[in-house]
């Protein structure tokens, strides 16, 4: 609905204007009546309305006067001039200042009516401008903010060139323009302390990287000329052109943190690590400070307990393994994966990794992630030795890379890796054992519906698909029984049901369980059960 107010000395004038046509027929709503220039101008500061009918003449302002004090405040006010004939040339006067509109009283409906449908077109003409300008405007800064992400996104996936010849060219690409030559790249990590619950980035982190972005942005954002961001799975990044040459402060740097870590609590075990590149003097050095960076981010499992985390020069990986026993370390891991008690291996390898030192003077991340990969590959060997099928084997690695990715200590690390060997090994062991048990059932499903019959070992290992001397060695490993006793206790365990639930004769009953001879059907009955089968009638039955 407009909003419309109505100002004349005269209230009889006012009461007119009011009822003289039907106002909502027009999407209109008469908002306030003053009756003077004063309470008018009150009035319209208070209302803030669309349209004002106003007499040309009145007490406190006139209506020029009230129409320049209302276009200093409102320039989108349409007003509509009252006058008489002996003050016509006054009104008209007033279209120069900004007045769409007359009448001249008497003031007729019809009159009213062609007025107010000519300024609502214009109103409605000028909120469709309004509105296409807003949308253009609005796409121009989607666009643009689109461009500055994927100047970020280019940029760390090496997409476009650092270097000084291409400067002025990315500027042009993504429009953007640095206002200094330092930069420094940032790196904000989420990290989850719990319980991994599958190997893939978690559905929440979207929506807390989101929370988390918006929040560090909004600070860095004060701090720095230009902040440009992009993510990974779990890593908000920063590329900030900066004020000064030494980058940010550790004032700036601990603003950053406590920003982005009070957007986690309401989220469970979350931890916030701030990785910082070195600042660098000329955009071509960026990829420098993202180095850093990400060798910041690597280095978090060392140093448990800290929210920043600075690059540091890091000893070579060849020179550190080193120090080390490898050949010990390599036969300890071929020792405990020897072992086929999957639950000893789980308490062997917590063992081994809290136990042995190489793994507690660890400072380069590659030698972390070389010893890591190489437990790994002996877990997967196993498999392969176990007959696993190929889709374990090869997640392992990923699943196990995963962990290294996300696990912020050394401590979270192992248990994690622990948890996924002990995990495949199992769900191996287990497939084994239903493969194996496969043929035992099949024969067990055969016996439970031929048992009534003449059954050898012959005929049932072939229905199982093996040779008799090795299915019957594996039915028993897998029954805890031989074949020929098994069949005796189905056929006796069949023959005590139809003991208690017919009337039939025991020769009937041991022709129906097997036996043609009812005294060797009797001496087996008495030898399973420990009294003959007319006994067992008469005692249970």
């Amino acid at each position: 609905m407009f909003r419309l107010v109505i100002a004349d000395d005269e209230h009889r004038v006012c009461q007119l204007i009011q009822n003289i046509i039907p106002w909502n027929d027009y999407q209109v709503q008469v908002s306030g009546t003053a009756y003077n220039g004063i309470d008018a101008f009150r009035l319209i500061q208070e209302v803030q309305p669309d349209i004002v009918i106003t007499d040309i003449r009145m007490p406190g302002y006139d209506g020029i006067t009230l129409i320049g004090k209302s276009k200093a405040l409102y320039p989108d006010i349409s007003f509509i001039i009252v006058s008489g004939y002996r003050d016509f040339e006054y009104a008209q006067s007033a279209l120069k200042f900004g007045a769409d509109d007359y009448l001249l009283k008497p003031i007729s409906g019809e009159e009213i009516k062609r007025i107010i449908m000519k300024v609502l077109a214009k109103k409605m003409e000028q909120e469709e401008k309004y509105q296409h300008e807003n949308r253009l405007q609005s796409e121009l800064l989607k666009s643009r903010e689109t461009l500055r992400k994927q100047f970020a996104k280019d940029l760390i996936d090496r997409e476009c060139r650092v270097d000084r010849d291409a400067l002025s060219d990315i500027q042009d690409r993504y429009l953007i323009r640095f206002h200094s030559p330092y930069f420094q790249v940032i790196i904000v990590r989420l990290d989850n302390l719990e319980p991994l619950q599958d190997y893939e980035p978690d559905r929440i982190i979207d929506t807390i990287r989101e929370k988390v972005e918006i929040a560090a942005s909004a600070c860095l954002g004060g701090l720095v000329h230009d902040v440009f961001c992009t993510f990974t799975s779990f890593s908000i990044i920063y590329i900030l052109n900066t004020k000064e040459k030494n980058g940010l402060s550790y004032r700036d740097e601990e603003e950053l943190f406590e920003a982005a870590s009070q957007k986690l609590t309401e989220y469970g075990k979350w931890k916030v690590s701030i990785c910082i590149g070195r600042p660098v003097h000329a955009f071509e050095r960026l990829s420098d400070s993202y180095a850093d960076a990400l060798l910041a981010l690597r280095q978090r499992i060392f140093h448990v307990g800290r929210k920043i985390y600075h690059w540091n020069y890091v000893s070579d990986l060849e020179k550190e393994l080193l120090k080390f026993d490898l050949p010990g370390f390599e036969k300890r891991i071929t020792t405990i994966l020897g072992n086929e008690d999957i639950s000893q291996i789980k308490n062997d390898l917590k063992e081994f990794f809290s136990s042995t030192p190489i793994f507690h003077r660890i400072f380069n991340p590659d030698t972390l992630q070389y010893l890591c990969t190489y437990v790994t590959d002996s877990v997967i060997k196993k498999l392969q030795a176990m007959g696993s099928d190929e889709e374990p084997v090869l997640s392992v690695r990923k699943k196990a890379g995963f962990i290294l990715d996300v696990s912020c200590s050394i401590e979270l690390l192992f248990t994690r890796l622990i948890h996924l060997y002990v995990q495949v090994l199992e769900d191996t062991l287990t497939s084994k054992r239903i493969q194996a048990y496969k043929p035992i059932r099949i024969a067990i499903e055969y016996i439970e519906k031929h048992h009534a019959e003449s059954i050898d070992l012959k005929l049932v290992a072939k229905e199982a698909g093996f040779n008799p001397i090795y299915f019957s060695s594996l039915f028993k490993k897998e029954t805890g029984i031989n074949f020929k006793d098994y069949i005796q206790q189905k056929r006796i365990e069949t023959a005590k049901e139809l003991l208690l639930s017919s009337n039939q004769t025991i020769l009937a009953i041991s022709e129906k369980v097997g036996y043609k001879d009812v005294r060797y059907f009797s001496k087996i009955f008495t030898k399973i059960v420990g009294i003959k089968p007319h006994m067992y009638r008469k005692v249970y039955g």
